[in-house]
């Protein structure tokens, strides 16, 4: 019996490590295919791009994009910090790090891993899927592949793109950019740092790059004056790559 008791866990550690194993395979693969759509030879930016959009998106781009630049549509970004797993007043941290490949409109994938002490939780976030590990053997959460978490993953990535690869958002056939509203410097919004005034404009992704399947994503932003005239001095938290 004892014997018999053994087996099964042996079978059942090796079954969810295969299991894991594969997951880490997904990822990597993941992260690829995401990596490989980087042109090899980008067009470099020219400010006349911007002519034909809204005024506070061309006074975005041509404050986050360089005359002369290439434009570079995918980003590995590189985080470390903590990670909360508790409340407010009790977070409960765990040091982590983790790499994100973001790819605008293709996809991203965000992988992670995060220890305190013995107790270790990895996983990894993409279009596709959000799966997370316990001690690397017992999944605590898995989900995706349904309509719900293709919207919330595809409004999270086409959002970090706008800061993170603005070049993925300029020149699209399948993405169209509109002014929602005007936010007048008098209403602005002030906190001992440089004035913080902007327009809020929307986004809208689909067509050809995404199927059927379409999403208007709203994003308020700060543009290329406002962003020159509040320049935030704080570090920055992620260091990202353009490769």
């Amino acid at each position: 019996m004892l014997t018999t008791f053994l087996l099964i866990i042996v079978f059942f550690g090796l079954a969810l490590s295969a299991w894991r194993f594969l997951d880490h395979q997904a990822d990597r693969a993941a992260m690829h295919r995401l990596m490989s759509m980087q042109p090899v030879q980008p067009a470099r930016f020219d400010p006349g791009m911007t002519s034909d959009l809204p005024e506070p998106a061309r006074r975005y781009f041509l404050y986050t994009i360089k005359p002369g630049k290439p434009l570079y549509r995918v980003a590995k970004i590189s985080m470390s910090g903590r990670f909360g797993m508790g409340t407010r007043t009790r977070p409960g941290y765990l040091q982590m790090t983790a790499t994100q490949i973001l790819a605008m409109p293709a996809g991203f994938i965000w992988k992670m891993r995060a220890r305190r002490g013995l107790m270790t939780i990895s996983g990894s976030d993409s279009e596709c899927w959000t799966r997370f590990w316990l001690m690397g053997l017992l999944p605590v959460a898995r989900m995706g592949g349904n309509p719900d978490h293709i919207r919330s993953a595809f409004g999270r990535y086409v959002a970090e793109a706008v800061f993170w690869t603005p070049a993925a958002t300029l020149r699209r056939v399948s993405l169209r950019i509109s002014v929602i509203r005007r936010i007048p410097p008098a209403h602005a919004r002030r906190s001992g740092e440089p004035l913080w005034y902007g327009s809020i404009f929307s986004v809208f992704c689909g067509g050809r790059d995404r199927g059927a399947f379409q999403m208007r994503t709203a994003i308020s932003i700060l543009c290329a004056a406002m962003l020159a005239a509040c320049a935030v001095h704080h570090p920055p938290a992620n260091h990202a790559s353009l490769f």
